[in-house]
């Protein structure tokens, strides 16, 4: 057994305490308590429902991003298309819909590209990762509290955002590399 496994199991096994410190409409705060030699240790754990990302590429060979003042950044972000799972909503489906409230495109291809975890060391956040191609116009209205642009780039022009710094959300940096990564050794 791994050092790695070893402290999975030992965690696992010295669990004292689990409660939920806030819930909210899109995470809780979840305060876990262990035994550590003989001592306890409180973690704070942020809880998120499922989400996706999308990569959608035009018959063009172009990215659709989406560009959106985010909050908690206080900044504009460049970001691929994302969104949260509705309660048992299959993330396909919420791939296609948020491809629809946010660039107005369905894929018709839609392939699925792997998973994410975002911040693992407090949060236990997923994304599954999807390519989008193959699009036709199909707009959804977008979410009351979103105000999105639309614009597109040449992988090359992502690759020059993402080292400038324009982009600095880590789901749109993992997807473009792996993506690129991908199709050069197909």
């Amino acid at each position: 057994m791994s050092k790695a496994e070893h402290q999975q199991r030992k965690e696992l096994q010295s669990l004292t305490k689990k409660e939920t410190a806030f819930k909210g409409n899109h995470l809780n705060l979840v305060i876990e308590k262990f035994k550590f030699n003989g001592k306890e240790k409180a973690f704070e754990i942020v809880e998120r429902r499922p989400a996706v990302a999308i990569l959608p590429i035009t018959n063009n060979n172009e990215i659709i991003f989406v560009k959106q003042y985010r909050r908690a950044i206080k900044a504009i972000t460049t970001e691929i298309p994302a969104g949260i799972c509705e309660e048992g909503e299959a993330p396909s489906s919420t791939a296609i819909r948020e491809m629809q409230e946010e660039i107005g495109f369905k894929p018709n291809t839609l392939i699925p590209f792997g998973r994410i975890h975002t911040t693992a060391g407090f949060c236990n956040e997923l994304i599954e990762i999807f390519i989008g191609k193959d699009l036709e116009k199909s707009f959804l209205e977008c979410d009351e509290d979103e105000e999105i642009d639309v614009i597109t780039a040449s992988f090359e022009k992502a690759k020059e955002m993402i080292f400038s710094g324009e982009i600095t959300d880590s789901k749109t940096i993992c997807t473009i590399f792996k993506y690129l990564n991908w199709i050069n050794k197909l």
